[in-house]
């Protein structure tokens, strides 16, 4: 995906969480499969705002946490293949908006996936950030629960 927002001279202005997948699929049931996809937002390379890839690198636990809200808002319980497929959409427009500047169209497409590979591997390793949102996630989820039973014993 970034290799051709790159050679279209887009950016990424915007990831948005779709679901995408019946969860009862036969395929799908039972599984941790992904059943959400990652909409690319893209804009001409010079209209599209400036932003900090390193201050929203920072915050890419965040972001996902919010995907996750906004799935949960629609109805959708998000399973761990779901967050690695947001992840892996933050990451691709975090890529495509640090190498925009000398993309080169000219690569051969093996060095093109290569340099898009490199750049999301040195922004984070997306297992670990999925680790850390589904464990607050549900830590969060049983201080809920904690704090419901404490509730109803007073």
């Amino acid at each position: 995906m970034g290799v051709a927002v790159l050679d279209a001279g887009l950016s990424v202005t915007a990831t948005v969480p779709c679901p995408a997948e019946m969860s009862g699929s036969i395929h799908i049931s039972g599984t941790k499969s992904a059943i959400v996809d990652t909409i690319f937002v893209c804009r001409s390379a010079p209209r599209a705002p400036g932003g900090d890839p390193a201050g929203e690198r920072e915050r890419l636990e965040d972001l996902l946490a919010i995907d996750v809200a906004k799935l949960r808002a629609g109805g959708v319980k998000p399973r761990p293949g779901d967050l690695r497929c947001l992840a892996l959409g933050h990451l691709t427009r975090l890529a495509v908006a640090g190498l925009r500047a000398d993309w080169d169209t000219e690569m051969a497409t093996g060095s093109k996936i290569a340099k898009i590979a490199e750049s999301m591997d040195q922004v984070a390793d997306v297992d670990p950030v999925v680790d850390r949102v589904l464990s607050e996630r549900n830590a969060r989820n049983r201080r809920s629960q904690r704090e419901l039973f404490e509730e109803m014993r007073a």
